[in-house]
């Protein structure tokens, strides 16, 4: 590399190094003014006691008449340094503030979400059998699901409500988002399954009609031959016999009278000439 090429490199570096404690000081510089102005501000007083405020404050004041003496004497790194410090002491009364600035949309997506999923079970479980196309464990898991978020979305609103606002929250953004996550999951896989779900083949009105026919003549027809089994033999009366007697006897007494011989002293079955 030539003297120029160095040279130049040289100018580049420090060029580039100018601008990264500048954007350091300046980072520095707004922090702690737009933090001393947020501790007058109400949602800040609210989670936050006169001691905390007066505490950061005070620390605030001195990185600043730092920064007017010797901050912008001092490297890149310590400026750094001292914006992560001032961070990492107001930690908790930033996350304080927004964990507050997010409940009531997270909460109100949650109930929206419990609603619409509480909709969609009851309609599911409603299917007739013969369209049903969930199982009764996805049924079964999906108000699972609703009813453990439900529960834990009560109970923790409600102890979020006996703490005092300067006390750490118990009700989180981050968990909120989780229960709808997995709600949302849980649904989306049953509307998906219900997209692509094949309808099941069903019976004609017609084919129903004879195969009911059908059983209801094989029914008569066992029972017909089932009764012939048990039909008793006919006894017969005495009227009954004499009467056949009668007409056999009439039926040869024809028969012989066109053909008897000469000299026949009897008639047919006793009866005399």
């Amino acid at each position: 590399m030539s003297q120029s090429q160095k040279r130049l490199q040289d100018l580049t570096d420090r060029d580039h190094q100018k601008q990264e404690h500048e954007k350091a000081a300046n980072s520095l510089e707004a922090f702690i003014f737009e933090t001393q102005d947020k501790l007058y501000q109400e949602e800040y007083q609210l989670v936050s006691t006169q001691d905390e405020r007066d505490k950061i404050s005070g620390k605030l004041s001195v990185a600043s008449n730092w920064l007017d003496e010797d901050g912008y004497t001092a490297t890149t790194k310590e400026l750094k340094t001292k914006l992560s410090e001032l961070r990492k002491l107001c930690k908790d009364l930033f996350f304080k503030v927004e964990e507050r600035r997010k409940w009531p949309d997270r909460l109100a997506a949650l109930d929206s979400m419990l609603n619409h999923s509480s909709i969609f079970l009851k309609g599911a479980s409603l299917l007739p059998e013969d369209d049903q196309i969930f199982t009764e464990v996805e049924l079964n898991t999906l108000e699972k699901v609703i009813t453990e978020t439900s529960t834990w979305k009560n109970t923790t609103v409600k102890e979020q409500n006996n703490l005092l606002p300067t006390e750490t929250p118990v009700l989180l953004s981050k968990d909120i988002e989780a229960k709808l996550a997995l709600l949302d999951r849980e649904v989306k896989y049953l509307l998906n399954k219900a997209k692509f779900a094949k309808p099941k083949p069903r019976k004609s009105k017609n084919t129903t009609t004879q195969e009911a026919q059908n059983a209801t003549q094989e029914e008569k027809n066992a029972t017909a031959a089932e009764s012939d089994k048990n039909i008793p033999p006919v006894k017969e009366t005495e009227e009954d016999t004499g009467k056949l007697f009668e007409k056999e006897c009439a039926g040869a007494k024809s028969t012989i009278q066109s053909g008897r011989t000469e000299g026949s002293n009897l008639g047919v079955c006793g009866e005399r000439p």
